[in-house]
């Protein structure tokens, strides 16, 4: 068990094939204690997101992730993210400002459009 502060605590399973079904029997308690704990929290703190900005970090999260799962399965992940895992990181922000930019640009361009179609 990890403790993540406010009484809060994630099982730690690891990599531990044919037992993960004893170890996850053995936590079960555990669990049962800890779940309603983390959904009031994760309640709490997910209403104050907007629904929009939620759905587009989510999508920057997918991309991100199937970008770095694709490429490492094509190329040897050593050779394809030198960074490694820490490239996930970089593509979330890369996925996240261009489309922000893009975003922006999309809008930019129905305003010069809607106002040119008035005059």
């Amino acid at each position: 068990m990890v403790p993540l502060g406010n009484g809060l605590k994630v099982i730690e399973l690891g990599g531990c094939g044919a037992r993960l079904l004893t170890k996850l029997l053995q936590r079960a308690p555990d669990c049962s204690a800890v779940a309603p704990e983390v959904d009031a929290v994760q309640h709490l703190s997910l209403t104050a997101v907007p629904e929009n900005l939620l759905k587009f970090l989510v999508a920057c999260a997918l991309l991100s992730f199937g970008t770095f799962w694709t490429v490492s399965g094509l190329f040897a992940e050593q050779a394809a993210w030198p960074f490694g895992d820490a490239t996930l990181i970089l593509l979330m922000a890369v996925f996240t400002v261009a489309g922000r930019a893009l975003g922006a640009w999309t809008r930019e361009k129905d305003l010069t459009q809607s106002t040119e179609a008035q005059a």
